[in-house]
């Protein structure tokens, strides 16, 4: 089914330059679109790589949390047996003045 329209020549022309305005703006269109895209992945990198340096930061204070918490278990044990020698000699030396006080008197 076919349909004819007819217009005046200046409608004509008209509209001729209304098409060509309609696909220059579609042409513009589809360059904002690939510069749109073009910014949105050159962001999302960025943003990538961001996270990522974020990221190596973050997993290198873990591992600095570990090792004090590694060195601070071994700290806590050495001051412990450290402790328990000082309070053996304490013991032993109590003692020993205890006893020589017995022996002055």
């Amino acid at each position: 089914m076919q349909m004819e329209i007819k217009v005046s020549e200046n409608e004509f022309k008209r509209i001729k330059k209304q098409k060509k305005e309609v696909q220059a703006m579609f042409c513009q269109l589809d360059r904002f679109e690939g510069t749109l895209k073009a910014l949105q992945l050159r962001f999302l990198m960025e943003k990538k790589r961001q996270l990522e340096e974020k990221f190596r930061e973050i997993e290198e204070h873990y591992k600095q949390l570990l090792d004090f918490i590694a060195r601070a278990e071994s700290d806590k044990k050495l001051m412990m047996e450290f402790r328990k020698k000082l309070s053996e000699e304490n013991r032993v030396l109590r003692k020993e003045l205890r006893d020589k006080r017995w022996r002055s008197l």
